[in-house]
C-alpha cells in the first residue's frame, strides 16, 4: 500500500505539506501535494492546498483556475475558493478583480469575516477609508474580538480623522503593544507604529514581531554562497530594490539617484517587486546598468536572482510597506543589506545591517533603538531630484483660494493629522483672524469631520479649504500660493516637507521624539532654516502667528527658502557622492571580517 494512500497517512501528509508551504520549503511541499493528490484525487483540502503552493510561487493564473474548479466541484465552499481567489488576485495587484471576487464571496455568504475583513483591508489600502470602515464594521460584528481588525478599523478612522473612533481603540493599540513587548505576535504592523505616538522601543519591539516572522521561514544556506571578496574590477554592484517604483513619494524623491552613481566606480541594478508604471520604469532604465523584475518569483527564487547577479550591496528603499516583501530580505540575497529612506524605523531584525540616517533623525543617542547599525549622511538623510519640475504659476483665484488673507498650508496625508495638532492649528487661526487652513482634499466625511472639528473649535468652517488632486509639477506651482506650511506632529512631512521648501513656502516643525517626527528639522537644517525648527508646540504656535501678523517677516522668509534651492538639501549630486562614500566605507569594514555583522561602523 502507497504511503499516500492510508487516510491516516494522508493526513499527517497534508499537515506536513502545509508545515513546509509556510516555511517556504516549495518543492518539498509540492512533491507531498501530487503524491496526495495522486491516491485522493479530486480532494478539496489537497486541492486547494496545491492552489495556494501554485500561487505562493508565482503560478497565480493556474492557482486560479484550479480554485474556480474547485468553485464547480464543491459549491458548498465556493465562498472560501472565492476569497483565495481575490487573495490571488490582489498579490498580482490586479485590485478591482479583487474587490470583485470579495464581494462576490459576501453575496454568497451575507456577514462572511473572510470576505468584510479583505474588502476592509483592500479599501483601505487603496486610500478608500469609507468604504474600508463600512466593511472593517462587518468583520468586527462577525469576530468581536480579532484583534486585526480592530487595528485596521482604528487606522482606517484616522485616515479621516475621526478622532473619536481612534481614540476608542486606545486600550487595545496599548494590549497589543504590550504583546509585542512580551515576545508575542502583534497586530500592528511597524509601518502603522510610525503613526501611533509609541516611544522608539516600543517600535523596535513592534517591528522585531514582524521580523521573526520572516526569518523563521528563510534558509540563505539554501542559496549558493554570496560573493564576500568583492568585485574583481573594483566596482562595486549596487541593488536597489523597492515595491514603490511607482507614482509614490519614494519615486519622486529618488528619480535623480539612480543616473547620477560614478560608473566607473559602481554598477547599478534595479528590483522592483511589482511592475513598475512607465515613468518609472523609464527613470530606471535610463539610470541603471539592470533593471530585474522580482514579480512572479518568490521570496527564495528572488534571493537566488539577487545571488546570481552578484550584488555586494543591496538597498531596500520601502521597508515593510505592503507592496513590498521583506521576506526576500530575510533569504540574505547580499552580503550588506540597508534599509535607506522609504520607511522611517527600525525593521526590528537582521533583514538589514545598517540604516541609513542622519545626526537628526537618528541621532547617536537613539542608537540601541534600532536593530540595525545607523549611517550617518552629512547634512539630510533625504535624497531630493534637483530636475523636479515646477508647473505654470498660477493665482489663488485659479486655486480656489481667497485673493486676501494669510495661507497656511498643510498636504499631509489626513492620516498624519492628529485632534492635539488640529486644535494648534485652530489657535492659529483664531489668532489671525484673516486667515485660513489649505488642505490635501479627501473623501467627504474626511471634510465634514475636519469641519465639525473646527467649529467645535471657534474657527469658521469656511476657513478650511480643501485641494484637489493635480500632477506634481501643477501641484508644486499652486504649493507656492501659501504662506507658511504646517508640520505634524507623530509622523510629520517627509517629501511633502521637502516639496514645500522647494515650492518656495517655509516649514514650520517641532523636533519630535522618533525618526518619524524628526525629519522636518533634518530638512530644514540641511536647508540652512534652523530657525523654523520650534522646541515646542507652544513655540510652534507662537512663531505660526508672529508670522501670519508680519508680512515683511514672512517675505524675508520666503527669499530665505527661496534661496535653499541651492542648499545641501537639494544637492542631488553631492548626496549621490556620500552615499557612495558611506556605500564603499561599509564594504570596507563588512570586507574585514565577511562572516560577521557589520559591527566597525
Amino acid at each position: 500500500m502507497s504511503t499516500f494512500s492510508s487516510p491516516i497517512n494522508a493526513r499527517a501528509l497534508l499537515r506536513q505539506a502545509e508545515h513546509l508551504l509556510r516555511m517556504q520549503r516549495f518543492a518539498e511541499a509540492e512533491a507531498v501535494y501530487t503524491g496526495l493528490e495522486q491516491a485522493f484525487p479530486g480532494d478539496a483540502a489537497i486541492m486547494n492546498g496545491k492552489a495556494v503552493l501554485l500561487n505562493r510561487t508565482g503560478r497565480t493564473d493556474a492557482a486560479i483556475n484550479l480554485w474556480r474548479n474547485l468553485q464547480a466541484r464543491h459549491p458548498d465552499m465556493s465562498a472560501t475558493f472565492t476569497i483565495n481567489i481575490g487573495l490571488a488576485q490582489r498579490a498580482a495587484g490586479q485590485v478591482v478583480e479583487a474587490i470583485a471576487s470579495f464581494e462576490a464571496a459576501l453575496a454568497a455568504q451575507p456577514g462572511l469575516f473572510d470576505a468584510h475583513f479583505n474588502l476592509g483591508a483592500t479599501f483601505l489600502a487603496a486610500g478608500l477609508h469609507e468604504r474600508a470602515i463600512a466593511h472593517l464594521e462587518g468583520a468586527a460584528a462577525a469576530r468581536p474580538d480579532h484583534a486585526r481588525t480592530a487595528v485596521l478599523l482604528a487606522q482606517a478612522a484616522q485616515g479621516v480623522c475621526d478622532w473619536a473612533r481612534v481614540e476608542a481603540a486606545t486600550p487595545l493599540l496599548a494590549t497589543e503593544t504590550a504583546r509585542a513587548e512580551a515576545g508575542q505576535p502583534c497586530a500592528i504592523t511597524p509601518w502603522l507604529s510610525l503613526r501611533l505616538p509609541l516611544g522608539r522601543r516600543q517600535r523596535l519591539t513592534i517591528a522585531a514581531t514582524a521580523a521573526r516572522s520572516y526569518l523563521a521561514v528563510a534558509r540563505p544556506d539554501a542559496l549558493p554562497p554570496p560573493s564576500l571578496t568583492g568585485p574583481a574590477d573594483g566596482r562595486l554592484t549596487i541593488g536597489y530594490i523597492s515595491g514603490d517604483f511607482r507614482p509614490h513619494p519614494l519615486m519622486h524623491l529618488a528619480a535623480g539617484l539612480f543616473k547620477r552613481h560614478d560608473r566607473n566606480r559602481f554598477r547599478i541594478h534595479a528590483y522592483p517587486v511589482n511592475r513598475p508604471d512607465a515613468e518609472a520604469a523609464r527613470i530606471l532604465q535610463d539610470g541603471c546598468d539592470r533593471v530585474t523584475g522580482l514579480d512572479g518569483l518568490d521570496d527564495r527564487a528572488a534571493a537566488a536572482q539577487i545571488r546570481a547577479d552578484g550584488v555586494d550591496i543591496l538597498v531596500d528603499l520601502s521597508g515593510p510597506n505592503r507592496l513590498m516583501r521583506p521576506g526576500i530580505l530575510a533569504w540574505r540575497p547580499a552580503p550588506l543589506q540597508m534599509l535607506y529612506l522609504g520607511f522611517a524605523g527600525t525593521m526590528g531584525g537582521k533583514l538589514h545591517d545598517c540604516l541609513i540616517g542622519d545626526a537628526v533623525v537618528t541621532p547617536p543617542e537613539h542608537d540601541s533603538d534600532y536593530a540595525e547599525t545607523v549611517l550617518r549622511l552629512p547634512g539630510s538623510y533625504q535624497i531630493n531630484d534637483c530636475d523636479q519640475a515646477i508647473g505654470a504659476p498660477v493665482t489663488r483665484r485659479q486655486a480656489g483660494l481667497p485673493e486676501n488673507g494669510v495661507v497656511y498650508a498643510c498636504f499631509c496625508s489626513a492620516d498624519k493629522i492628529e485632534r492635539a495638532v488640529f486644535a494648534t492649528w485652530m489657535a492659529v487661526l483664531r489668532a489671525v483672524p484673516d486667515s485660513m487652513l489649505w488642505l490635501l482634499g479627501g473623501a467627504p466625511i474626511l471634510q465634514a469631520n475636519l469641519r465639525a472639528a473646527a467649529e467645535a473649535a471657534g474657527v469658521a468652517a469656511h476657513r478650511l479649504i480643501f485641494a484637489g488632486w493635480l500632477p506634481k509639477p501643477e501641484h508644486l506651482a499652486r504649493l507656492a500660493l501659501a504662506d507658511l506650511h504646517f508640520d505634524t506632529g507623530t509622523y510629520g512631512a517627509h517629501t511633502t516637507g521637502s516639496d514645500a521648501l522647494w515650492a518656495g513656502v517655509p516649514l514650520i516643525t517641532v523636533c519630535g521624539d522618533g525618526f518619524p517626527a524628526r525629519v522636518g528639522a533634518s530638512l530644514l537644517q540641511a536647508a540652512g532654516l534652523p530657525g523654523l525648527v520650534c522646541a515646542d508646540w507652544d513655540a510652534y504656535c507662537r512663531l505660526a502667528v508672529d508670522l501670519g501678523h508680519d508680512a515683511a517677516r514672512r517675505d524675508t522668509l520666503r527669499h530665505a527658502v527661496l534661496t535653499a534651492r541651492q542648499s545641501a538639501l537639494f544637492d542631488t549630486q553631492k548626496t549621490v557622492r556620500h552615499l557612495e562614500q558611506l556605500y564603499e566605507e561599509a564594504w570596507a569594514a563588512r570586507d574585514v571580517a565577511p562572516a560577521a555583522a557589520v559591527s566597525r561602523l
